[in-house]
């Protein structure tokens, strides 16, 4: 026989039913709720679920956390993980172990984490209310914050810090679309002709330095092309 009885809904379970299911959500193991989620995670307790029918507003969700990051709407704190040294038995051609050994490295990784305010701020510009997101709201009332009630002087910028904000927002979509470009050099995310814009009002060296603080590890200590190469290949 069939459950007759009515489910609840989200506006009607205890804080306690709501950890549980967000547990289950963001595949976390902590007892209460952490300070601090991955933009993924985010997403997933945006849209109540990853996968199933879930699937669809979890795309979405994503999307709009990816794309709040890159335009620099939504704050993150960077985590990069090291890669560790392992030794490995060399191999010669024909596959056999020659008695020697080599290291190989593995590649670092960086992480993203938001934390409770920088998740309110940017859903107070999107004008979220409360209520919209269940479950982040009962992650920023564990930890004291509340959607609509903006921190002071959050989201006010001046005309400069927006001017950077935005700039290195576009840095950083080029660098998504084309990971090899250098910082500078003529064919570097500096020249690009998406920041032409910022170097006729400012100058090329201030681009530079806005570009360098979101440079991706890959990038950072990547050059452009050496002045006498260049001055030669013109000549």
């Amino acid at each position: 026989m069939a459950d007759s009885r009515p489910k609840k809904g989200l506006d009607e379970m205890l804080p306690d039913e709501l950890l549980i299911r967000a547990k289950r959500i963001a595949n976390f193991r902590s007892p209460d709720w952490p300070i601090e989620f991955s933009p993924d995670q985010v997403a997933a307790l945006m849209a109540g679920g990853w996968q199933g029918e879930h699937k669809t507003e979890y795309s979405d969700a994503k999307k709009l956390v990816n794309e709040a990051i890159l335009a620099r709407r939504l704050s993150v704190r960077t985590v990069v993980i090291h890669g560790k040294s392992t030794m490995k038995t060399h191999v010669d051609e024909f596959g056999r172990r020659d008695g020697t050994f080599h290291t190989e490295r593995s590649p670092d990784k960086t992480l993203y984490r938001v934390d409770r305010q920088a998740c309110a701020d940017w859903l107070n510009c999107r004008g979220a209310k409360p209520g919209r997101y269940p479950y982040i709201d009962e992650w920023l009332r564990t930890g004291g914050v509340v959607i609509g009630k903006q921190t002071e002087g959050a989201g006010k910028k001046t005309e400069a810090q927006q001017d950077r904000a935005d700039c290195q927002g576009k840095c950083l979509a080029l660098w998504e679309k084309n990971p090899t470009m250098t910082n500078t050099g003529p064919h570097g995310v500096a020249q690009h002709n998406d920041l032409s814009c910022y170097v006729r009002k400012y100058s090329l060296e201030w681009v530079e330095g806005c570009a360098r603080e979101v440079a991706p590890e890959q990038v950072k200590g990547k050059r452009g092309r050496p002045k006498k190469i260049a001055d030669q290949a013109e000549k």
